[in-house]
């Protein structure tokens, strides 16, 4: 049993006995806990019988490690193993690309144990320097050719050394600007800003994402004390960029009308995808997910079982819905299902076309256990239509209209508003939403919910004036 004894006023060492060696020599492991702030003796005592009993039972497994021999990119690795088995495959490939990418490259050499606030205020204040953002783009100098043509590379292997398709490669060369520059630069072993500049003016991270990175570390950090690794969590010690609070951006009556109007115009397969997002507020993995037994036509309803994500490693897969909440019913207007219709008979209309060439790789590969799954929305093969295809067909819409440029997402957050401004009680608008609590729609969209508060309180105002005025003629 792990033994605990205090060393000073706020210390406590733990000692758990390993048995003894071939002189019978008694072997033990030993960690220092130090006592947070304002935690009660009763709080303090339940924590560090906890942390002993872990410990324990870590030593007795083999999976202690000594934070003196671990860095923090050893740790990165060995907490994202552990913690992974219990994230999404898109939460866990975010962590794993922030952890392994930024983290890594700057402070994964340092020893865990050795990891100070200072240092993470350093890498904090990095993250906000322009050119640091991943999605800046750059134009290739005469040197990035000249230093290809001097060391005469061919220009296969650079582009398989920097992970990008030759087209790529050739495109760069060409003039093209690139978000990949970096892969090339790191390929070459050349400085950077010696082959690229930027094309337009750099900018740095968002103050919300640096938070989301002190978040990650924060917690990572906090399992590594837990684990008995470190003596205490630098996170908190460190305050982060402060996020300013950014207004929701959503249409208003006009742009709604305006947007609609337009939509109106557009291939079939553009309308069924964007108002489908516009009428139901459904997030776009819930919409990719979609297949054509979750569509009711005969009674207006969609039935939100399911949804898709996209990481590289994984590709596309299908899971459980954001919540159990999520999983829900969602009656759409008269005009979404004469739309619907449409485009049923339009997408038959292409699958005939195609005939065997419809999902044709999975045809073969599963023989005569294959069933078209009916995707609602596909590529033109017939496969599940990726995420990031609709993101796009609605950003190319708004283009070719001279719309506001809004995100996809914020076709949901519009319906969520015009709902509450039309008199829809606040547990509804949850639901269809998918919330798994009307206060979180509470929190959400507070903004709308004053909007429509102003416009009762200018409801009232007319009623009084109505009621005055008729008295005074009485």
């Amino acid at each position: 049993m792990a033994s605990i004894r205090q060393r000073g006023k706020n210390s406590y060492l733990i000692t758990v006995s390993c048995g003894y060696d071939s002189n019978d020599k008694k072997l033990f492991k030993q960690k220092t806990i130090k006592r947070p702030e304002g935690m009660t003796d009763r709080q303090w005592d339940k924590e560090i019988n906890k942390i002993a009993t872990e410990f324990e039972l870590s030593v007795q497994n083999g999976d202690y490690y000594e934070s003196s021999k671990f860095t923090l990119s050893d740790f990165i690795n060995k907490w994202l193993s552990e913690h992974g088995k219990n994230l999404e495959n898109k939460t866990y490939y975010r962590y794993e690309s922030m952890l392994k990418g930024r983290v890594t490259e700057a402070l994964g050499h340092l020893k865990l144990d050795q990891l100070k606030p200072l240092h993470l205020l350093d890498f904090y204040r990095n993250l906000q320097e322009n050119g640091i953002r991943e999605d800046t783009k750059y134009i290739a100098k005469p040197e990035l050719q000249k230093t290809i043509d001097d060391r005469k590379l061919e220009l296969t292997n650079l582009a398989s050394s920097a992970n990008i398709s030759v087209k790529t490669l050739n495109g760069i060369l060409s003039g093209n600007t690139t978000i990949v520059a970096r892969r090339i630069s790191n390929a070459l072993k050349v400085k950077f800003d010696k082959i690229f500049v930027p094309a337009s003016d750099p900018k740095p991270l968002s103050s919300r994402t640096i938070l989301h990175y002190h978040r990650v570390i924060s917690v990572m950090l906090n399992d590594a004390y837990r684990w008995g690794m470190i003596k205490e969590n630098p996170c908190l010690k460190v305050q982060p960029p402060k996020v300013k609070s950014k207004e929701m951006e959503c249409l208003n009556e006009e742009g709604f009308t305006n947007l609609y109007e337009c939509l109106l115009t557009e291939p079939i397969r553009e309308q069924a995808i964007i108002m489908l997002a516009l009428m139901t507020g459904c997030r776009r993995g819930e919409l990719a997910a979609l297949q054509w037994e979750h569509v009711d036509l005969d009674n207006g309803i969609i039935h939100i079982k399911q949804a898709a994500e996209y990481t590289p490693a994984t590709g596309i897969k299908i899971k459980q819905p954001k919540t159990h909440s999520s999983i829900r019913k969602i009656a759409i207007p008269k005009s979404l299902v004469q739309t619907l219709k449409q485009y049923k008979v339009w997408q038959l209309e292409q699958k005939v076309k195609l005939g065997t060439l419809w999902q044709k790789e999975e045809k073969e590969k599963q023989g005569e256990l294959w069933k078209d799954p009916e995707w609602l929305f596909t590529t033109i093969d017939g496969y599940i239509m990726h995420v990031d295809t609709l993101t796009e067909t609605f950003k190319k819409f708004l283009k070719r209209h001279n719309l506001p440029n809004i995100r996809l997402h914020d076709l949901r957050h519009t319906a969520a508003t015009m709902l509450i401004h039309s008199g829809l009680n606040i547990r509804a608008v949850a639901s269809r939403l998918g919330h798994a609590n009307p206060s979180v729609t509470l929190a959400v969209y507070s903004h709308a919910l004053q909007s429509a508060d102003r416009e009762a309180a200018n409801v009232m105002e007319s009623l009084i004036t109505k009621n005055t005025a008729s008295e005074k003629q009485a």
